[in-house]
């Protein structure tokens, strides 16, 4: 064995590079990552920015990763599987439209996480976007609000309760009981977009969210307080 190791690396046989090409490019696969850990990596900042990076520096196609409640495997195996079957088998879409109708479909991840999917657009730009469900009365269209409009509070998106009659949204913060104006979907044009028509609760925004969208109930509230009315007799 040993006279076998010396002569292989003895040996002056030039190496020849491969005759085809083996570039992820050329062989036409999307290379992605899945990121299914117990503490999501993706909602802290430095997790976050070092996913991007992987798609920024050419290294990943896109990155897939889940942020909620529970990330245990069988509320997201579901959506693993079916998104490496569909980008295996199925490329005639891009990356967005292939991974966000399997996220979309699977109701049973959304009802505990969201999706959160990191992907280079045909070109350079590098889209994030976050995949959520409507599920009053922890979400509302698939987003976890934690802005109070009493300065003084501090609460987590556990403290807040969000009701929806008929379309109409409010949420009320138990920890100090403020309670804000309502807002429809198509208010927050631009901020909060439904996936499609098939899955009509399932929503999608940038990812990380906007201070907009984060802000869009405190600042509704806000502008409907009514106006002091003047009583002074006039001069």
């Amino acid at each position: 064995m040993n006279e076998a190791s010396r002569a292989a690396r003895d040996s002056e046989c030039p190496q020849t590079p491969s005759w085809y090409d083996d570039s992820p490019f050329a062989r036409g696969g999307w290379r992605g990552l899945f990121v299914a850990s117990c503490s999501p990596a993706v909602r802290a900042e430095d997790g976050f920015r070092d996913l991007k990076a992987f798609v920024e520096e050419d290294k990943f196609d896109f990155v897939l990763a889940f942020a909620g409640a529970s990330t245990i495997s069988a509320h997201i195996k579901g959506a693993i599987s079916h998104a490496i079957e569909a980008i295996g088998v199925d490329k005639t879409e891009g990356i967005w439209p292939t991974l966000s109708r399997v996220v979309g479909r699977d109701i049973n991840l959304l009802h505990t996480n969201s999706a959160v999917i990191i992907y280079r657009e045909r070109g350079m730009q590098i889209n994030c976007r976050q995949i959520g469900l409507h599920y009053p009365p922890h979400r509302a269209w698939g987003f976890e609000f934690a802005a109070c409009g009493n300065q003084d509070c501090r609460p987590s998106p556990y403290d807040f309760l969000i009701r929806d009659r008929h379309g109409k949204v409010r949420i009320t913060c138990r920890r100090c009981s403020w309670q804000s104006a309502t807002l429809r979907a198509t208010d927050l044009k631009g901020l909060v977009t439904p996936l499609s028509s098939t899955v009509p609760n399932v929503f999608w925004h940038e990812y990380p969210p906007s201070a907009e969208l984060q802000d869009a109930f405190v600042r509704a509230t806000q502008n409907k307080k009514p106006q002091p009315v003047n009583t002074s007799a006039p001069k």
